[in-house]
């Protein structure tokens, strides 16, 4: 192994792991794997992202008089009567049905022949290769297993092998938390059973009842087949496998389940499951599958790479790496480059073209009960799993957001029309595999958000902004036309003439209402939903323009979009996040929903309502930089807008903190990572290893804004720390169709460009700014200095 490749491609550890959140992921968008890399008694723990409880159903029943309260809240509102909006709202709630809950499919357990102490042992996740390996010396012979699932093959794989023959012994089960049965023979052992009907919180329904007339859950089945070199292999009917003696090993495991879409109700038996599964082990050549796999994975790990010299720091093993860090207040920029790349390898791992979209896990939950359900959060979550994407060259991942986005709208119409009585569609901060768009059963400062699916579409303009492709742009019209029909309706006209949201919430936060202090979350017009409105709004006028689109509605967005409140400024400076300026109940809060128009989205710029782009720079100075483990993900990208690349790295530093595992229990205090590098929210929620991946990008190059006359501006080294005096980064992209890679060392840089489409674009470079027209295909070298 190139001393390289550990530094910014490698996780490896002297030990096994202890906990879940200590083991490592794999994963192909579908299966997922956490492998706990024990020599004697391996775990290795799985998901398919289609296991969920629950079934498809109308869940409207649930809120029967909701428009009541909606428009009774908005009557409190007028007369600035916060408490009691607040509990009319939280009333109507209440009353509500819970997401589903992302299941675990089970583990392998193999209890493997250990002839003598354990010596060399060495735990690792290559990132280029997408393998997790367990590798040690035991009686004088080295034995390694790799793991890792195919893309192609859409198998798990666990290789084993040793340098002597005959070495290799070991018992292999499936064991589940599930219901159903075991079996095996031959060379094939299974579990074949079913998800539960419901299951949330400490509740669990897995039996048929007179509530769920029909089938139970969602059955699957998992088969594990070996295939032994020398040796012998015998399976038991109760599934247990017994591999004596070979020379190499090569077990294959196939998950499926029978779901097959969001309005489908699953079978009644484990027959279509079995038969999926079954057909996945069919002329499985073991010879060829790392070859496949690793052919179908390098074409997109490979697009783009981020290096930095190699210090001595980085021979270490990844906690003690982490632990230096801290210990020095200082980070070493290849552990940065390894968290880069540990976010694309896990979008890559839990996000593929058919397969679900990653949810708050990602694919990989141990627990029946996961905190928040591992579900679909869209007020922040979920959307910013996905903002790495298309700057670190992996566009191709975001089908799966793309997808569930459009069959979240087909039940978001029926939402939209009886909770708020509304044309278009919507959808509040919750869903999962059956699509939800319904609110929460819980109060209003979680659960009050119908703008979630808007935040979620602007991911749609994004691919449209970085590839130019108008075919797609048309296939997402008739979204972005319903979310606009929906905000036009739910539009409140004030006395004064000007347009506002209400009710509306900046989620899951409060404020201090003037006159008892109460604690309250319900306003009218917070910043979140003002600034989602007003870019939808313009997003979709630019879509019609692009498209060349007579849209009707354009003409009453010309003139709402006038009178379309702004967020305000407080006395301080900064930009308030409610309709007034109210106390903060919680200054430090972990969510940043009102400085949504600087990130993600880029409604505030310098060119752009400058003063609240500056008044959202007061605001996020005034929040700490010590949160939760993707709120600091979001600070760090934050700071990067404001081309502060000191202040993001001090975010940085902050999620680097080490976190010991709290076994799933949720606190949404002390965030950091843990030693495997998951973010630790705590617990695990895989969002903020993607925001850091996104935030590291953009210190890079920058494309969201435009200059006054309408030009891409290109910024190049934006927010570049001063410690990073030398590297490279490969593949990056910007809007407009650029992809570049980029030098620098000492006080000098090079960007080699090329231009996918053309354009005319405006650069921004540490030494100049200059514009240039650029072909389609056309390169461009830029060289300087970076002093100025």
């Amino acid at each position: 192994m190139k001393k390289q490749n550990i530094a910014q491609h490698f996780l490896h550890y002297d030990r096994p792991a202890d906990f879940w959140e200590e083991a490592l992921p794999v994963g192909n968008g579908r299966i997922g794997g956490m492998v706990y890399g024990e020599p004697g008694s391996e775990i290795i723990a799985l998901n398919e992202d289609t296991l969920w409880s629950g079934l498809p159903g109308n869940e409207l029943e649930y809120y029967d008089g909701f428009l009541d309260s909606v428009r009774e809240t908005r009557r409190f509102l007028a007369e600035r009567d916060y408490v009691r909006a607040d509990r009319s709202l939280t009333a109507a709630m209440l009353k509500g049905k819970d997401s589903e809950s992302y299941m675990p499919a089970g583990e392998i357990n193999l209890h493997c022949d250990v002839p003598g102490k354990i010596e060399d042992y060495r735990r690792s996740l290559d990132l280029e290769n997408a393998v997790a390996g367990t590798e040690y010396r035991c009686g004088g012979i080295k034995f390694r297993r790799e793991v890792f699932v195919s893309y192609p093959a859409q198998v798990m794989v666990i290789h084993f092998r040793a340098d002597a023959p005959g070495m290799i012994t070991f018992r292999a089960q499936l064991k589940t938390l599930m219901a159903g049965t075991h079996g095996g023979e031959k060379d094939t052992i299974w579990f074949s059973g079913h998800c539960p009907l419901a299951c949330r919180y400490n509740y669990a329904l897995t039996q048929w009842s007179e509530r769920f007339r029909g089938p139970g859950g969602i059955n699957f089945s998992m088969r594990l087949k070996a295939y032994a070199q020398g040796g012998s292999v015998a399976v038991s009917p109760n599934g247990l496998m017994r591999v004596t003696g070979a020379d190499e090993v090569t077990l294959v495991l196939a998950l499926r389940s029978d779901f097959r879409n969001f309005q489908t109700p699953p079978e009644k038996e484990c027959a279509l499951a079995e038969a999926l599964a079954q057909k996945d082990l069919e002329g499985i050549n073991t010879a060829a599958l790392f070859s496949e796999h690793q052919k179908d994975y390098q074409a997109l790990y490979n697009r783009s790479r981020l290096a930095f010299p190699v210090t001595g720091d980085d021979e270490l093993c990844t906690v003690e790496r982490i632990r230096h860090c801290e210990a020095a207040k200082k980070i070493s920029p290849n552990l940065i480059a390894l968290l880069y790349h540990f976010g694309r390898y896990l979008l890559i791992a839990s996000s593929r073209p058919g397969t679900q979209p990653a949810n708050l896990q990602g694919i990989w939950n141990n627990m029946l009960m996961a905190p928040w359900a591992s579900n679909y959060t869209t007020n922040i979550n979920t959307e910013m799993n996905y903002w790495p994407a298309e700057a670190a060259s992996l566009a191709e991942c975001v089908e799966p957001l793309y997808r569930f986005v459009r069959e979240c709208a087909v039940n978001g119409m029926k939402t939209a029309e009886k909770l708020y009585g509304c044309r278009g569609w919507c959808m509040h901060h919750n869903s999962d595999l059956w699509r939800k768009t319904t609110p929460a059963a819980c109060i209003a400062q979680c659960s009050a958000f119908p703008f979630a699916g808007f935040w979620l579409l602007r991911q749609f303009y994004e691919h449209y902004l970085y590839s130019g492709d108008k075919i797609f742009l048309k296939k997402c019209y008739d979204l972005y036309q319903g979310a606009a029909r929906f905000i036009l309706d739910f539009l409140q006209k004030e006395e004064d003439g000007t347009c506002t949201i209400s009710p509306s919430t900046s989620p899951e936060n409060g404020f201090l209402e003037p006159s008892e202090k109460h604690f309250c979350c319900v306003s009218a017009g917070s910043a979140v939903d003002l600034t989602i409105a007003r870019e939808l709004f313009e997003t979709f006028r630019e879509i019609a323009a692009e498209l060349q689109i007579s849209e009707p509605m354009i003409e009453e967005i010309e003139g709402v979009l006038p009178r379309l409140r702004l967020p305000g400024i407080g006395r301080h400076g900064q930009l308030l996040e409610y309709d007034d300026e109210f106390e903060e109940a919680l200054p430090d809060h972990r969510h940043l929903s009102h400085l949504y128009g600087v990130c993600p989205g880029a409604v505030f710029t310098p060119e752009q309502h400058k003063e609240l782009y500056e008044a959202g720079r007061v605001s996020l100075a005034h929040r700490s930089d010590f949160s939760t483990g993707w709120a600091m993900a979001w600070r760090t990208i934050l700071w990067t807008r404001y081309f502060d690349g000191e202040h993001a790295m001090r975010c940085m530093s902050a999620f680097l903190h080490l976190v010991e595992s709290n076994h799933g229990i949720a606190t949404c205090e002390g965030g950091g990572i843990y030693q495997n590098l998951f973010c630790a929210h705590p617990p695990f929620q895989i969002d903020g290893n993607f925001g850091a991946c996104a935030a590291i990008a953009e210190m890079f190059v920058q494309s969201q804004r435009k200059t006054a006359d309408g030009k891409r501006l290109i910024h190049l080294f934006p927010a570049l720390p001063r410690q990073w005096q030398a590297g490279s980064i490969t593949g990056l992209c910007t809007r407009g169709g650029l992809t570049m890679e980029l030098h620098w060392a000492d006080d000098t840089y090079e960007a080699d460009i090329v231009s996918g489409r053309g354009g005319t674009f405006a650069f921004c470079t540490p030494d100049r700014e200059f514009e240039k027209i650029l072909q389609p295909g056309e390169c461009l070298k830029i060289t300087g200095r970076r002093s100025g």
